[in-house]
């Protein structure tokens, strides 16, 4: 069958070859209620201004499972890490889903009949974008200085991670980020969903014109800590502090040392 599964090629045209659909047309009035449910979700989630993956799962995606009568599934919890890992466990019967529940998460796997992966309603899942472009282009894209932001571990991967523009936005310099992204998703010719456009569009009507960046100031930076010299007045570690008698030194002690007070407590050397 052409078309591969989660394009829409395959959701609009290659599904309709299925042996599932062509059984499913056997039956009209089950399917006519079906569909009319369905699409009753659709036009739900349709109705948001914005929702996101996790909201799109709560509203469209769990309601679909409940009306295939789909009821042994578990959501996966996600980690610090941020791996890779799918949104939902579909099992075929309960025994199946109570084996799994019992077992660590990347145990569950065995036991399912079949994964769920989410994404934000109105995303497209087609691959016409970088997916397939031809190796140059990919390699042009990843080594882009214009699509290359240093960021702290901390933001890149609890913060950012996969998230777009309507997703997630920083809290310094959002019209230098959203126009680095316009610019990105231009010189590619890659594309906007809705969603992420009008994201877009509502910072880059507030940006000035030239777009600054904005840097904070840190404040003056802390004075070097006096160091006493080492020598014969002043221990060189904690070692030569107990051997020369000056255990238990305090903050005004001319040999007292930050580095000396592991615990901050203002006693260096203790014993």
């Amino acid at each position: 069958m052409p078309g591969q599964l989660f394009t829409n090629y395959f959701l609009e045209e290659g599904i309709l070859r299925t042996h599932a659909w062509q059984e499913s047309l056997s039956q009209p009035a089950d399917f006519e209620s079906f569909r009319a449910q369905a699409q009753a979700l659709l036009e739900n989630a349709a109705a948001f201004h914005t929702i996101n993956e996790a909201a799109t799962e709560q509203e469209l995606i769990r309601p679909l499972f409940d009306l295939l009568g789909w009821a042994d599934y578990l959501p996966q919890q996600g980690s610090d890490r941020n791996e890779d890992i799918p949104d939902h466990l579909l099992f075929a019967d309960a025994e199946s889903k109570d084996r799994a529940t019992a077992k660590p998460g990347p145990n569950r796997y065995p036991d399912a009949l079949a994964v769920s992966e989410s994404k934000r309603f109105d995303l497209s899942l087609d691959d016409r974008d970088l997916c397939a472009a031809d190796s140059n282009t990919r390699r042009s894209f990843a080594n882009d200085l214009l699509n290359l932001t240093l960021a702290s571990p901390s933001v890149n991967r609890h913060q950012k991670v996969d998230k777009d523009v309507a997703e997630w936005l920083p809290a310094l310099n959002a019209c230098w980020y959203v126009n680095q992204v316009v610019l990105v998703k231009r010189k590619y010719n890659l594309t906007m969903d809705q969603a992420e456009a009008a994201a877009a569009q509502r910072v880059l009507d507030k940006c000035p014109k030239p777009i600054v960046i904005i840097f904070t100031d840190p404040g003056p930076a802390p004075p070097p800590e006096a160091v006493p010299p080492a020598g014969p007045s002043c221990p060189r570690n904690c070692t030569e502090a107990h051997e020369m008698g000056m255990s238990n030194m305090r903050s005004d002690h001319a040999c007292y040392q930050t580095k000396f007070d592991r615990d901050g407590d203002g006693i260096a050397c203790e014993r």
